[in-house]
């Protein structure tokens, strides 16, 4: 294992992602080893200059091939330094009916596959997409999401006029909506009827909103980190549908963490969440509709209980999945990948000069 300091270098193409992938853990590594991060927003010729100067390794979020970034790779390695690429969803099965597939450029697949290939190892969240990645990189280390903080528990507030349900839809789940809809509707219509009041708050689909059958509801813009941690905080029940697809099997499990830690129970599906709660002790698990509306059911009716598994969670959350726990792995994976560089740049057929 390499000696000494190991300078890493993280550019940031994803802000959403940024805090799990490159800022908690920059963040823990400069605290708590002798790995030294550096984290870059914008990458002018200063920046450039500097990358090629200092780093060991250089790590690049979620970017798609491109002439320019051809050209830094190669100036990277031919200073012996190591590009890493860094991947939390699969970017190479985006689900066709997806708002993100519409967006992207036409071949978006393919500069993201030559984008890995180019780099010489690739970091991701889930040993699910590793091995959705392992056919088109041998050098993969799964480095999970994990969260910074976790604030105290704090029980909810029984005398609420209403049981508040919330869904952290965003602008990309509506066909993941579509497996609950009607169990849903059905599930607040029928607690409506036995005089429990129920309102749903939703972000960022205003489709999705539309088709709560309630007027107790209320739809919120995307929010920035902060203000969606207070929305986990502020409301009583998370719900978190998934259907099954090649790119929902490779998601991390962060959603869930983000709601246990702002001590919300979840009902969530078996895909992805089930790898991580605990059925009845830190969270409900659905594997259908019928399934989610009884759990729904269970946890507004049941305040105890509800309580009893948000606190489990949060519990769960605090001793397992914080950033420092984990900073070892991270700053271990970048020191044997710096003392195997030049097997590295050999198998990507890297030009060096010596180093």
């Amino acid at each position: 294992m390499a000696s000494g300091t190991i300078n890493v270098y993280q550019l940031e193409a994803n802000a959403t992602c940024a805090p799990y992938r490159l800022i908690y853990p920059g963040n823990a590594l400069n605290r708590l080893t002798d790995v030294k991060v550096t984290l870059l927003r914008d990458f002018g010729q200063r920046e450039y200059d500097e990358v090629l100067r200092e780093a060991d390794i250089f790590v690049l979020q979620r970017m798609a091939m491109v002439p320019d970034l051809a050209d830094l790779i190669g100036d990277l390695n031919r200073k012996g330094i190591l590009a890493v690429y860094d991947i939390d969803d699969d970017l190479l099965h985006l689900d066709p009916a997806s708002r993100q597939a519409s967006l992207n450029p036409p071949h978006y697949a393919m500069q993201i596959e030559s984008c890995i290939r180019a780099c010489q190892c690739l970091q991701c969240a889930t040993s699910e997409l590793a091995a959705a990645l392992s056919a088109i990189h041998p050098e993969i280390a799964v480095l999970e999401n994990q969260l910074e903080s976790v604030p105290p528990f704090v029980d909810k507030n029984p005398a609420r006029p209403a049981t508040i349900i919330g869904y952290a839809a965003g602008t990309d789940h509506g066909h993941d909506w579509s497996l609950i809809r009607d169990a849903y509707n059905g599930a607040i219509a029928s607690l409506v009827q036995r005089g429990i009041a129920i309102e749903t708050w939703i972000i960022g689909d205003p489709a999705i909103f539309e088709y709560v059958q309630s007027s107790r509801k209320r739809l919120l813009p995307l929010l920035p980190r902060d203000q969606y941690m207070k929305f986990l905080g502020a409301i009583d029940i998370s719900i978190m549908p998934l259907k099954d697809s090649v790119f929902n099997r490779s998601k991390s499990d962060i959603k869930y963490l983000e709601s246990a830690a702002m001590g919300t129970p979840v009902v969530a599906s078996d895909l992805v969440y089930g790898r991580t709660l605990r059925h009845e002790e830190t969270g409900l698990i659905f594997r259908s509709p019928e399934e989610f509306a009884s759990g729904l059911t269970r946890l507004v009716t049941d305040r105890p209980f509800a309580q009893r598994i948000a606190r489990e969670a949060h519990r769960y959350v605090a001793e397992n999945r914080l950033i420092d726990q984990h900073a070892a792995r991270w700053a271990s994976t970048y020191k044997i990948w710096h003392a195997r560089r030049e097997e590295l740049l050999h198998r990507t057929g890297a030009k060096t000069s010596s180093f």
